[in-house]
């Protein structure tokens, strides 16, 4: 399970929307909806999602171009992005979502078991990518630095509650 955050559900069909925000909704996802394509852009330009869930045949703008806006921006290019489209769709579809940046591709009517595991993935994924970005953002700490730390740790052990010899063990010289 992960913190609440913001996920954005585009798609036309009210009966689509209701269904994916009820489904994730249990799942303790925060959702936000939009139901043309220009509306996806300023949702997501207002609310900054960490995923979006986007159907592919969509008013005023397709989910292809969506999906494109958002993976062009460097600054957005990290966000998942779950196409969804009928199973009566081709497979170029499927293929072009895929190298125009979508980060997976669901076929409705979709197990609602697979839907979730793949939204948990892909957030998992992005979670422990913004790990290791900071960790590799994070200044190192130059070796010397810590040779001056175990010297003053050292320096401290002289304290005058410190025994100053150790005791002898009997049977010892």
């Amino acid at each position: 399970m992960f913190l609440v955050e913001d996920r954005l559900l585009v798609d036309d069909e009210p009966t689509t929307l209701q269904l994916v925000r009820r489904l994730l909704q249990a799942d303790g996802h925060e959702i936000f909806e939009a139901i043309d394509g220009e509306q996806a852009i300023e949702q997501f330009e207002r609310l900054h999602p960490d995923l979006v869930l986007l159907d592919l045949h969509l008013p005023k703008l397709d989910g292809f171009e969506v999906c494109r806006r958002i993976k062009a921006d460097p600054a957005t290019r990290a966000t998942p992005v779950i196409m969804m489209t009928a199973a009566y769709t081709s497979v170029q579809d499927a293929a072009k979502g895929l190298d125009i940046g979508a980060d997976e591709y669901v076929v409705k009517p979709f197990f609602k078991d697979i839907l979730l595991h793949n939204v948990d993935r892909l957030l998992s994924a992005r979670a422990m990518k913004a790990r290791v970005l900071a960790v590799q953002a994070a200044p190192a700490v130059p070796p010397l630095t810590l040779a001056h730390e175990r010297i003053t740790i050292i320096d401290c052990m002289d304290d005058p509650l410190l025994p100053r010899a150790y005791p002898s063990l009997p049977g010892g010289s």
